[in-house]
């Protein structure tokens, strides 16, 4: 269950930052709304994508949406700071390539996401419950 809910969120990664970067992209140049407009049509619309496919697919969630959207907003956030925490030691502190920081930076930030969605976002049912529900419907 978890290599596959890790294989799913992978993919759910790759999909959002596409569609994200896509409509940056399609935004800025051909509907010419600016940058920074752009980035931030992009940037939601990949927030939003990953939240609806990460609930519904790689967790598999029954959650109610609001407080299911709230935790991984608040989810998001902090791992961002902590994102911006690794990049900035990476940086000034250990002295690494801007590359290298970058990339610990992000994995640090989706490690997070993944562990707080499946965590706190996203629960997943206790085995006894579930092999209750399984035995009840057998009967």
């Amino acid at each position: 269950m978890l290599l596959g809910q890790l294989a799913r969120y992978g993919l759910v990664g790759v999909l959002n930052t596409v569609i994200g970067f896509a409509l940056i992209v399609f935004f800025s140049r051909v509907l010419k709304t600016g940058e920074f407009v752009a980035n931030l049509t992009g940037y939601l619309a990949g927030f939003t994508l990953s939240y609806v496919l990460n609930r519904r697919w790689t967790f598999a969630s029954a959650s109610a949406h609001k407080s299911s959207f709230a935790c991984f907003s608040a989810t998001c956030g902090v791992a961002y700071l902590c994102n911006l925490g690794v990049l900035f030691v990476a940086l000034h502190v250990l002295k690494f390539e801007a590359s290298v920081a970058q990339g610990l930076a992000v994995l640090t930030y989706a490690g997070l996401v993944f562990i707080g969605s499946r965590l706190f976002c996203f629960p997943q049912p206790s085995i006894s419950k579930s092999s209750h529900f399984e035995r009840d419907s057998n009967r």
